[in-house]
C-alpha cells in the first residue's frame, strides 16, 4: 500500500509539472467574406493574451485571403480580425494543445457605411498595422523598460532575442535581415540608446526589392533629432550553460551626416560534456529509469578576438 502511494504521489507530481510547460503550435486560417464567401486578401489578424490583454502576434492575410503563424503557445486569446470596408470582429479562442498545427476559419462581414481609413495612435498600444508590414512606436514603458537598443527590438510584437548569442527571430523564423533607417550597416544595437530610436518596422512577407532569401525584415528608425555626438558602450555578458564569456567595448562619434566608428570584442569558449549512467529499476512490474551519477568534464577552450571599424556617410533616409 505504501509503494503505491508513492508512485501515485510520483504519477501526480509528473503530471503536474508537465502541464506546467506551455505547448506551442504552428497557427494558419483564412479570412473570408461572411456574405460571398470571397478571401479577404490584406486583412490584419491580431491575438490579444485574454489574461493579460497584451498583443501577441500580429499577422497580414496574404493575396488569397490565408495567414500563417509559426510557435503560437497554446492558451486562451482574442482574435481581432478587421480590414477596410468591414465590421472588425473579435472571437474568444482557445488554442489547444493538440496536434502540431491548428487552423480556424473567419467571416467578416461588410460594413453599411464605408469610411475613409484612418489610423489611431495611443500609448497604450504603440502598434500600428499596416497592408505591407507592422510597426512598433515605443511608448514610455517599453523605454523606460530598455537599457539597449536591442532590449526595446525584443518588445516588438513577434520578436524575440537569444540571450546566449543575442541572434534575432521574427515570429518563430531565424532568417532575419536587421536594417537601420533602412540600411544595412555592422552597427551593434546595444549601443543604440532606446530614446533614439523613432519606431520598428516588423515586415514578414518582404518586397521584391529585398533579396530571394530574405524571410523577414526589422528596420530600426532612428530619430532625426537625436542626441549626437560621442557615446561609448562595453558589454559583458557571461553564460553558465556553455561557459561562454563575451564582451566588446565600441565607440561612436556622429556629426553632421558622418559617423566613426570602432568595436573590439572578445569571445571566451569553454567546450565541455556530459558522462551520465542511468540505472534501470522496478517497482510492482512498474520499469523506472533513474540517474545514477553524471559529471561534467572539459574538453577544449577557444579565444576569439574581432578588432572593426569604418565611417559611415549618409545622403538621406533613403
Amino acid at each position: 500500500m505504501k509503494n503505491a502511494l508513492i508512485i501515485l504521489f510520483f504519477i501526480i507530481s509528473f503530471d503536474i509539472c508537465f502541464s506546467q510547460k506551455i505547448k506551442q503550435v504552428d497557427v494558419y486560417g483564412t479570412v473570408v467574406d461572411s456574405l460571398s464567401n470571397d478571401k479577404i486578401e490584406y486583412a490584419t489578424i491580431q491575438l490579444i493574451d485574454s489574461n493579460t490583454g497584451t498583443l501577441k502576434y500580429g499577422i497580414i492575410s496574404d493575396s488569397i485571403g490565408k495567414f500563417y503563424i509559426k510557435n503560437v503557445a497554446c492558451q486562451n486569446y482574442t482574435i481581432i480580425v478587421s480590414f477596410i470596408g468591414y465590421k472588425t470582429k473579435k472571437i474568444n479562442l482557445e488554442i489547444p494543445d493538440k496536434g502540431s498545427t491548428f487552423y480556424f476559419k473567419v467571416g467578416i462581414s461588410p460594413s453599411k457605411i464605408n469610411l475613409p481609413e484612418f489610423v489611431v495612435n495611443g500609448e497604450q498600444s504603440g502598434v500600428k498595422i499596416m497592408v505591407d508590414k507592422i510597426e512598433f512606436i515605443p511608448d514610455s514603458i517599453s523605454l523606460k523598460n530598455s537599457l539597449t537598443g536591442l532590449d526595446l527590438i525584443s518588445k516588438a510584437p513577434g520578436v524575440t532575442v537569444s540571450k546566449s548569442d543575442q541572434s534575432i527571430k521574427l515570429l518563430g523564423n531565424p532568417n532575419v535581415l536587421v536594417l537601420v533607417d533602412g540600411a544595412s550597416n555592422n552597427r551593434n544595437l546595444n549601443a543604440i540608446d532606446p530614446k533614439d530610436i523613432e519606431k520598428i518596422e516588423l515586415i514578414n512577407n518582404p518586397s521584391a526589392k529585398y533579396d530571394s532569401d530574405v524571410a523577414n525584415v526589422i528596420n530600426v528608425i532612428l530619430k532625426d533629432d537625436r542626441k549626437k555626438g560621442l557615446k561609448v558602450t562595453m558589454n559583458l555578458n557571461y553564460f553558465t550553460e556553455n561557459k561562454h564569456n563575451s564582451s566588446n567595448i565600441q565607440f561612436d562619434y556622429e556629426f553632421l551626416k558622418f559617423r566613426i566608428f570602432g568595436m573590439y570584442k572578445v569571445n571566451l569558449n569553454n567546450g565541455y560534456y556530459k558522462d551520465s549512467t542511468y540505472r534501470l529499476s522496478e517497482i510492482n512490474n512498474i520499469k523506472y529509469e533513474n540517474l545514477d551519477y553524471s559529471r561534467e568534464n572539459n574538453s577544449s577552450s577557444s579565444l576569439g578576438n574581432i578588432l572593426q571599424y569604418g565611417l559611415d556617410y549618409y545622403l538621406n533616409k533613403k
